[in-house]
């Protein structure tokens, strides 16, 4: 029997509800170039697959979507952690599976800069081998590269990984990977979204990212 050798996890929805500080930035730059501002809970469905694709959403106007894409990121590396906090249960649960030897790792389509500086200040040093968000060379989620390209820097065989996360754009990344697709029920979207994208588990609290071994041992084939 297969033993889980590391988890992924994506950032937004799924280990941090970031969710405030990303609508107040977006809207701060609509707001900027006189557009209407969104609802935050239509940020949900705007955010990942990449922060210029939100800004298109948010601003429905293809001539200044970019111009909202540099104001949204200026204000956001200032207030990334106004309101942002890992969701209940994820420390703990995070640090049961260091105790076991579980190696870490995130990757997010939100700019690297953020990623990082989320992580770095919400999570003790060492807590993840690798922390990743989107450079200008990378190919974003679910493109499966990158994610591949961290399994090797690690030293782990993606059947032997589970990926973790909120969208469908998380559950095409692992399935893309050949890696095991787990959803998670607290983040950005819907049960029904994550069956439909290839989820082969759906996590109904954060609590249960320390059961993820034995998870893993019960959808090995």
């Amino acid at each position: 029997m297969r033993k889980l050798e590391a988890v992924f996890f994506d950032l937004d929805g799924t280990l941090v509800n970031t969710i405030t500080d990303l609508a107040n930035a977006y809207n701060y730059a609509l707001e900027k170039l006189s557009l209407p501002k969104q609802n935050e809970a239509d940020y949900k469905y705007f955010v990942g697959d990449g922060s210029l694709n939100c800004a298109i959403r948010a601003s429905n106007n293809s001539e200044l979507a970019h111009e909202v894409h540099r104001i949204a990121l200026e204000y956001y590396d200032e207030h990334l952690i106004d309101y942002s906090e890992p969701y209940t249960g994820v420390y703990d649960a995070i640090e049961v599976l260091l105790n076991r030897g579980i190696k870490m790792a995130v990757l997010s389509n939100k700019p690297d800069f953020a990623t990082k500086k989320i992580i770095n200040t919400l999570f003790p040093k060492g807590t993840f081998v690798l922390v990743q968000g989107k450079e200008d060379t990378m190919k974003l989620k679910p493109n499966p590269s990158h994610l591949l390209s961290m399994c090797e820097e690690m030293d782990v065989d993606p059947r032997n990984c589970v990926f973790v996360g909120d969208t469908n754009v998380d559950m095409k990344t692992a399935n893309n990977a050949n890696m095991i697709a787990v959803g998670v029920e607290w983040g950005f979207r819907t049960i029904e979204e994550l069956e439909q994208h290839g989820a082969d588990v759906i996590l109904e609290e954060p609590a249960e990212i320390s059961s993820l071994p034995e998870i893993f041992e019960t959808l090995d084939d």
